[in-house]
């Protein structure tokens, strides 16, 4: 497992948690989308961050997120 300059600074804040970065897997003009691992029970995750905490679009999917639950193609949202 290689790790990048990105990967590398984020595995050392706060935003990450109980998530280890992988590789970056995708990117828009909101933020980027990483592949991880959950610490706690190995499980593999997609961890999206946001490049600018100001626009405050990750809070805003997260609740739309919610209310799809269960729905079909609708992501499961472990925190935020």
């Amino acid at each position: 497992m290689s790790t990048g300059g990105d990967t590398a600074r984020c595995s050392q804040t706060p935003c990450c948690g109980n998530y280890q970065l992988h590789k970056m897997i995708g990117c828009g003009s909101f933020g980027k989308v990483f592949r991880g691992t959950d610490r706690q029970n190995g499980e593999e995750v997609g961890i999206k961050l946001e490049e600018n905490a100001e626009t405050k679009r990750l809070q805003f999917e997260s609740k739309l997120y919610e209310l799809l639950a269960g729905g079909t193609g609708i992501p499961n949202v472990r925190s935020f």
